[in-house]
């Protein structure tokens, strides 16, 4: 009899779980209908855990004579349990304020779209540890931003930087930082102090009149910085 009730209870709890993929493969399947590629099945483009959920989303769009995602919906935040999100090469300008839910998310890919702003609500993104968005048109950070605490990547190369915030030094964690290709003509002291980073990527920006302490500190990870700066 107790066998009996334990199967029951896990049939119940299986049934639970998956209807919770059904509601998620269709937040997929919207978002790839908005671009009209009916050829692409949301089941290719993700994976999901033991419980139905979606934990893996890539869409990247691959084929780049086809019309890439012009827009990601609210109903991303039903995501919840995604933890890799990959949207590169598409024609996102914005994110929705919903993307606060993807609390689980660990690796954002944005690199090759339009992207202009940043939503505040990404500094509620706890758990993310790599934040890819090269080759947009940033020109500014958000200060919530700086409270991902666990972010150990960030790039930031191809974009319209011509500063960075002092804040940038609250990334803790952060390890390695892409930064070329943009009109930087410093970085703050606080990016200098930084002790656990083990990667920075400058080079084509215009660091040309630096302090002996900002050179020092360029030089440490190229010896020949200064050949790779915009400066004529």
């Amino acid at each position: 009899m107790k066998k009996t009730a334990v199967l029951l209870c896990a049939a119940a709890v299986m049934s639970a779980s998956a209807q919770s993929k059904p509601d998620e493969i269709a937040v997929v399947r919207a978002i790839l209908d908005s671009a009209d590629r009916s050829d692409v099945t949301a089941e290719s483009v993700t994976k999901t855990d033991p419980e139905g959920r979606i934990v893996f989303l890539d869409l990247t769009n691959k084929e780049m004579e086809k019309g890439g995602i012009k827009s990601i919906p609210p109903e991303i935040g039903r995501l919840r349990g995604l933890r890799e999100l990959h949207l590169a090469r598409n024609e996102i300008s914005s994110l929705p304020s919903e993307i606060a839910s993807l609390t689980a998310l660990k690796t954002l890919d944005l690199q090759y779209n339009q992207i202009a702003e940043l939503p505040p609500e990404i500094g509620k993104l706890a758990a993310l540890q790599e934040l890819d968005l090269r080759n947009n048109q940033l020109s500014q950070l958000p200060k919530e931003l700086f409270s991902l605490s666990r972010l150990s990547v960030l790039k930031l190369s191809n974009n319209n930087f011509t500063s960075l915030p002092e804040g940038i030094g609250r990334l803790v964690s952060l390890k390695q930082l892409y930064l070329s290709s943009n009109k930087l003509v410093t970085l703050p002291k606080s990016v200098i102090a930084m002790k656990r980073l083990t990667y920075v990527d400058f080079q084509d920006n215009m660091f040309c009149k630096s302090s002996a302490a900002f050179s020092a500190w360029l030089k440490k990870w190229d010896d020949k910085w200064k050949s790779k700066q915009k400066c004529w």
